[in-house]
């Protein structure tokens, strides 16, 4: 054996004796190891109400340490919101069915939307004494004598009531002129366009756009909640628009007000913590079923799955609880946390009860429940420890990622992955050790619910052997389902050495590589935030129809200037500044 074989096997020896004495501590005061535990954990939980939490997808989902296009975002807004105010943007999408190649740039669609467009116009909000439509909130135009008039919103601004004929409109293919006298880029509001031959005219059009802007300079501080109030009267009218539209109507309705894209990744959120609870309920049905046994009651370990799933809840409270105390940023993206922690809880337990079976054939009668605790925290303890420990400091080494929702997630998981090992090792030791005295005082598993075993009739007591139900010097009785699995799984662990087997292994493992190599290639990259959202989002479906008719022109882009780089009133100057 080298050098480093006996350094190791020194260590691993080490370790081990000192997890045994953690079993022996656990199994001599385990009440006490349960109240202390339920107290840190109260006391770590006391800052969960103070967790900040962040869904913007722009804040999470772009670089945080080098962010050029943040940062010029920054700037404009410390350049210009003072002078284009605090703007709330909404928009409406009319747009033809899918695979269909109906017309939207008829009389008979353009007279319905128009009729939608007045009724949005007349929506109205009241609080105390004041009642406000979109006259009063809106963004107003720049035209002389029109300084008390709603900039433009779409198509139907182009109408003063129904039309008989389209070239009512006046609409022009490229620049259009409302009736205002502003021009409009006709590709901002008409989408998927066919024009005549001679391109001087539209004859088709697959989607049209609306825009209704607010100006949050035009309301006080004490009616701010009227402009929200109002977007969600809008958001509820274009829902029910939406719904009762006629089954041969030739388009459908997408929309979006200015929380829509916040609102609906929250409910991603909800969504998780449900899949949570029916998470937790399935896994406790599961384990339960998996470690009792149905033929002996008194060997059963149903009841320490309990035990179980509350250091996991104790160990995601503390968890949640510190980073609300160091001020760690919650995201959608951490939900997740939970479900992981859930899992690998629950690996540490199934490690540490089998730890328990094995030590069956170690030891005798005259074992005392301190001593065999003692046994199997020597194996399970080294096992959940390097689990743990490459866990945490794969996570820890993610808190470094540029990316705030990646950096966020691994804070919380790399936390709850110690919490977890924590609450494992001593609130699930402490229940086992518990459990294994009824077990050694010969009372099933369902009669201790009642506290027999551990409270009644024969208090806990960590020098409790089994020379009472056991003959000196015979084994220590085990699960009859644990001892069938040992026998199968040995079996199988020798049909694996032969020469068939072995070859047959490799093979298929071979193939596995081959198929995910192929698989790697074809993984793609970046991140669309639709993703994120729910799968049935009226949000989604608005930005996939904007995508599709309302991005041909690509984004529109602002340029800010410096005040002391440019000299306006000298003309050459301005020209350079305009060519640039």
């Amino acid at each position: 054996m080298g050098a480093l074989d006996k350094i190791s096997l020194a260590f691993e020896r080490r370790l081990a004796a000192c997890f045994g004495r953690i079993g022996w501590e656990i199994a001599g005061r385990p009440f006490h190891f349960i109240f202390v535990l339920v107290v840190l954990a109260g006391i770590l939980a006391s800052g969960i109400p103070s967790i900040k939490a962040e869904s913007e997808a722009e804040n999470l989902y772009t670089p945080s340490f080098v962010n050029r296009g943040r940062d010029d975002l920054k700037a404009y807004d410390a350049l210009f919101k003072s002078v284009e105010g605090e703007q709330l943007p909404n928009f409406l999408i009319a747009y033809i069915k899918e695979d269909t190649n109906e017309n939207l740039l008829t009389p008979a669609v353009l007279n319905n939307l128009y009729t939608l467009h007045q009724k949005i116009k007349s929506l109205e909000v009241t609080q105390g004494s004041k009642t406000v439509t979109i006259q009063d909130l809106c963004v107003l135009s720049t035209q002389n004598g029109f300084e008390n008039e709603c900039e433009f919103h779409g198509v139907t601004d182009l109408m003063t009531g129904p039309i008989q004929a389209v070239s009512e409109l006046n609409l022009d293919p490229t620049m259009t002129q409302d009736l205002q006298g502003a021009f409009q880029v006709t590709a901002l509001f008409a989408g998927g366009r066919t024009l005549s031959s001679d391109q001087t005219t539209i004859e088709k059009v697959k989607a049209w756009r609306w825009t209704f802007m607010l100006d949050g300079a035009r309301v006080s501080e004490e009616d701010e909640t009227l402009q929200e109030d109002w977007m969600r009267l809008l958001l509820d009218t274009l829902l029910e628009a939406s719904e009762n539209l006629p089954a041969d109507s030739p388009y459908k309705l997408a929309f979006d007000v200015e929380f829509s894209q916040g609102e609906e990744l929250d409910k991603s959120t909800g969504n998780d913590t449900s899949l949570l609870i029916i998470t937790f309920v399935l896994v406790i049905t599961f384990s339960f079923l998996i470690v009792r046994s149905y033929s002996d009651l008194i060997l059963s370990k149903g009841n320490v799955v309990y035990g179980a799933q509350l250091a996991i809840v104790l160990a995601l409270g503390s968890t949640f609880g510190l980073m609300g105390h160091c001020g760690v940023i919650f995201n959608p993206v951490v939900s997740t946390t939970s479900l992981l922690l859930l899992g690998l809880g629950m690996d540490d337990a199934y490690v540490i009860i089998q730890a328990w079976h094995s030590t069956a054939a170690e030891l005798r009668p005259e074992a005392t429940v301190q001593e065999r605790m003692r046994r199997t925290y020597e194996t399970a303890g080294v096992s959940i420890f390097f689990t743990s420990i490459t866990d945490v400091i794969a996570f820890a080494v993610g808190c470094t990622s540029t990316f705030p929702a990646v950096r966020g997630f691994c804070a919380y998981t790399a936390t709850g992955v110690f919490f977890v090992f924590l609450f494992q090792l001593l609130f699930f030791g402490a229940v086992m050790a518990i459990d294994g005295h009824r077990e050694y005082c010969g009372v099933g598993e369902f009669k201790a619910y009642l506290g027999y075993g551990w409270l009644r009739q024969e208090k806990y007591s960590p020098t409790k052997d089994l020379t009472a139900r056991v003959a000196p010097g015979s084994p220590i009785p085990v699960m009859p389902e644990v001892s069938a699995v040992q026998r199968g799984m040995g079996r199988f662990g020798k049909s694996l050495l032969t020469p068939a087997w072995s070859a047959a292994v490799v093979m298929a493992f071979a193939g596995y590589i081959a198929y995910a190599v192929v698989g790697i290639t074809q993984v793609g990259t970046g991140l669309d935030v639709r993703d994120l959202a729910p799968s049935d989002s009226y949000w989604t479906v608005f930005v996939n129809q904007r995508f599709t008719y309302f991005n041909e022109k690509g984004p529109l882009y602002s340029v800010a200037f410096p005040e002391t780089s440019v000299d306006w009133s000298v003309k050459a100057q301005r020209i350079s500044a305009l060519e640039l």
